[in-house]
């Protein structure tokens, strides 16, 4: 016998003292190929407020229509919301948990649960996700702020003249020396966001971390991670930094230092160091599939511009740098094209 979903949420929407329903979605989250019934429940304590408090998760399956209600740890907030999708890649729809915290900081809860053979799962925890993303904010001389990821090793130097003389003179000496040590920090998750990057049906996570500078409305940029199921958990398989932007028309920004501006056309391209995995020539193009030290693999494309020794004296196993003009694809592995590729002898 086929229910409708909105029999379901009617029938709970009648009977307040077992919540209210703040979203529905359908769709196979137990892998039976039936279409199951996926809620957020919970109360509203303020008459005239869009709070919710006491939400839980709540499926009904839709073959049997046995129910199964899953409390959340943290339950209380703004704007919940599901949304379904296969994360872990076993072609079964998984369940993303969406609530806004509210707060000044712009931080949200998020959790993403399995739900095959009816077993309950959790394939995501918002909490051990800040646990385990560790940041350092720290302010340097020149108008540099410094952010280091400590969980991925890596190091971004942000660039903030944009600011404007009034925030920098209270900060920067006449000779863009700071005055003070000054830290900042990184928010815990604020947004997360399944995008398909490879379209093929799996999802993965785009993960947003506001950069806080002297104060928590002083924005400087945000962290941006994306991650992929890997076996038995996410995990980050590229990083970047979005920062703000000033106005092309601001006369009251601060140039650099003299001595920093060739500094600044060196930073404009990036290395990276890593063992050749893979050598392919296909119709033409060739590239390089390199994994880093860290295990992340990337590929690079040779053009005929790419300064490099014979290519065919690189060899499997050989470790090279590769100097690129800092861009790299989405795709999983990234993707960019070398500037020089520099055989190294181990």
């Amino acid at each position: 016998m086929y229910y409708d979903p909105r029999y379901f949420q009617d029938s709970m929407s009648l009977n307040h003292q077992n919540g209210y329903v703040l979203d529905c979605k359908t769709g196979d989250v137990n892998g039976d190929g039936v279409i199951d019934y996926v809620y957020l429940i919970g109360d509203k304590p303020y008459e005239d407020s869009p709070f919710r408090d006491n939400i839980r998760l709540k499926i009904v399956d839709g073959k049997t229509h046995k129910e199964t209600i899953i409390p959340l740890k943290q339950n209380a907030g703004y704007g919940p919301s599901l949304f379904l999708g296969d994360f872990s890649k076993d072609k079964i729809n998984d369940i993303l948990i969406s609530i806004d915290s509210g707060g000044s900081g712009g931080y949200a809860f998020y959790y993403i649960y399995s739900f095959v053979n009816n077993q309950p799962k959790i394939l995501f925890d918002f909490e051990k996700f800040n646990d385990a993303f560790v940041y350092e904010v720290n302010y340097k001389d020149n108008y540099r702020v410094e952010v280091i990821s400590q969980s991925t090793n890596t190091k971004y130097i942000l660039d903030i003249t944009y600011k404007g003389e009034e925030y920098l003179s209270e900060i920067y000496d006449e000779n863009g020396k700071l005055k003070a040590p000054i830290q900042g920090w990184v928010n815990p998750l604020g947004g997360l966001y399944p995008i398909d990057f490879q379209r093929d049906g799996t999802y993965e996570l785009y993960a947003d971390q506001r950069i806080a500078g002297r104060y928590n409305a002083d924005g400087l940029g945000y962290v941006q991670t994306s991650l992929a199921w890997k076996e038995k958990e996410f995990v980050p398989f590229f990083q970047t930094v979005g920062i703000f932007g000033g106005s092309i028309d601001d006369d009251g920004k601060l140039p650099l230092p003299n001595e920093d501006i060739e500094h600044i056309r060196k930073d404009q391209y990036e290395m990276i160091t890593g063992t050749i995995k893979e050598i392919n020539t296909r119709e033409g193009k060739r590239s390089l599939l390199i994994e880093d030290e860290k295990n992340f693999e990337y590929i690079f494309h040779i053009y005929e511009n790419t300064i490099i020794i014979d290519f065919e004296d690189l060899k499997i196993g050989q470790k090279v740098d590769i100097i690129f003009n800092g861009i790299l694809t989405r795709s999983i592995p990234p993707q960019g094209t070398a500037i020089i590729v520099n055989g190294l002898k181990v």
